[in-house]
């Protein structure tokens, strides 16, 4: 087959189209694009990177909108393109419109595959298009489908959001965004800019076209050499991974020990974005002391979320959602950086030990009530941890109370913040450790943080620790 003046080649995989236009000549490396949805329209950049020796694929899984489903597709997907045609490793993601659900949840699942991405009036938050529970139209029918995939509220969603762009950035994905001004059907404000801002923080490469007068359509530009501009010079060979999340350090690579005073136990790790990884592609120490020392894992973490009782996907809502038949040798708590950075006040610890005299609404009255609900529950050591040290006032005052908890409630306490050891890490270590002053690596995690948990576990659940 023929697609303007190209090679077409087509065929179905696990029922769905899929398309491979083929360059007249590859260039070295065989690099391609790969079209997420709406193959063939607004074509101007696909074409100009076909010019440059780079294929381009689509693969028509319009009903899953990014979610899990399109995830798992795209993710069996992505190899078996390669095989068949020899394709690069990674590719060039581009994200038109709903597409960009897809671009940015695949592209966070598997960073290690993708080059590049570039984004067209993407959608972002799917509460904004198709569910237009803002300002823009949305789509009732559409929206029907897409609310049924994704199955969350508002908040849970845009923590999903938030945990990939921290997961891109860990991975100095590059990004470019096209985008119009006066888009009605995508507003720029609910949707792109929400990418904007966190790149621009973030420090990876990205760039931002704004079409200040044009609304969703047409998408692109008629001249898209800035685009092309842009994914030459930051993809392939221009953008190695950083060096903290190479393969190496992969939890699939780690040897397990012979031997551990964990193994058998049963863990419960509850936190936030560090529980769960998100600058490491969701590996965390939870997941290296599960492989190296043959325990069983809970991770029960979510992105965003604060010790205080700010909703159901706050700690203490989803600790008491958990099966309390099941049992646990230890809990192990974030002492999540949320509530600094989101202003949540710290309160002060309570003279009582009745559950309903805390002010969950504090930092520190949230604490408590963790506590409280999980000795009774689980009747299990519990264990505070902390962030390494980084500037902030506010979880500086956080951290100063945990002697005063653990003197009340018998608690252990593993300080990180006040960790000598830890504090005196060489700056180029700490480089590689540290995707930015909150988040570690994986290399941060399986070197830096895991030995720390592991040597505390040990002598806990050994019976050699007093409460500290």
């Amino acid at each position: 087959m023929n697609w303007e003046g190209y090679e077409l080649e087509t065929g179905r995989f696990l029922e769905y189209e899929y398309g491979i236009v083929f360059p007249k000549e590859a260039a070295s490396g065989k690099p391609y694009v790969w079209r997420t949805e709406f193959f063939g329209a607004f074509p101007s950049v696909d074409l100009a990177m076909l010019k440059n020796g780079y294929a381009v694929a689509y693969y028509r899984i319009s009903d899953k909108y990014g979610s899990s489903e399109a995830v798992k597709l795209m993710a069996a997907f992505q190899p078996f393109l390669q095989e068949k045609c020899g394709l690069a490793s990674r590719t060039v993601l581009f994200g038109f419109s709903r597409g960009g659900l897809y671009a940015l949840h695949y592209g966070a699942g598997y960073p290690e595959r993708i080059a590049a991405l570039y984004l067209d009036a993407p959608v972002v938050d799917i509460y904004s298009w198709p569910g237009g529970a803002f300002s823009g139209e949305g789509s009732p029918a559409e929206w029907e489908d897409c609310r049924r995939l994704w199955n969350m509220s508002h908040d849970a969603f845009m923590d999903t959001v938030n945990a990939a762009v921290h997961t891109l950035l860990a991975w100095s994905v590059p990004l470019i965004i096209v985008a119009g001004g006066k888009d009605e059907i995508v507003p720029w404000q609910e949707n792109g800019i929400i990418l904007q801002k966190a790149y621009e923080k973030g420090g990876a490469a990205f760039q931002l076209i704004m079409k200040p007068d044009c609304g969703h359509h047409p998408h692109s530009l008629e001249d898209p050499s800035p685009v092309v501009e842009f994914l030459l010079k930051n993809s392939g060979e221009h953008n190695p991974r950083p060096t903290g999340n190479a393969e190496k350090f992969h939890p699939e690579n780690i040897m397990p020990l012979e031997t551990s005073p964990l193994r058998g136990k049963r863990l419960l790790f509850l936190g936030s974005s560090v529980t769960w990884g998100a600058a490491a592609a969701g590996v965390s120490m939870a997941d290296y002391i599960r492989v190296l020392d043959g325990c069983e894992v809970v991770k029960e973490a979510v992105s965003g979320t604060t010790l205080a009782d700010r909703g159901e996907d706050s700690y203490l809502s989803r600790l008491r959602r958990m099966d309390t038949a099941q049992s646990f040798d230890a809990v192990i708590c974030q002492l999540s950086t949320n509530d600094a950075t989101q202003g949540i006040p710290l309160g002060c610890i309570s003279g009582s030990r009745e559950p309903d005299t805390f002010d969950t609404a504090t930092a520190a009255g949230a604490l408590e009530a963790i506590i409280a609900y999980a000795q009774k529950t689980w009747n299990c050591p519990f264990v505070l941890y902390t962030g390494t040290k980084y500037e902030s006032a506010e979880y500086r005052a956080m951290v100063d109370i945990l002697p005063l908890l653990r003197e009340k409630w018998g608690i252990h306490v593993l300080n990180l913040w006040n960790d000598e050891e830890m504090n005196a890490v060489p700056q180029e270590d700490y480089a590689l450790y540290m995707s930015d002053a909150i988040h570690p690596s994986q290399a941060g995690y399986l070197l830096w943080w895991t030995p720390k948990f592991q040597a505390f576990l040990y002598d806990l659940l050994s019976g050699n620790r007093e409460r500290g």
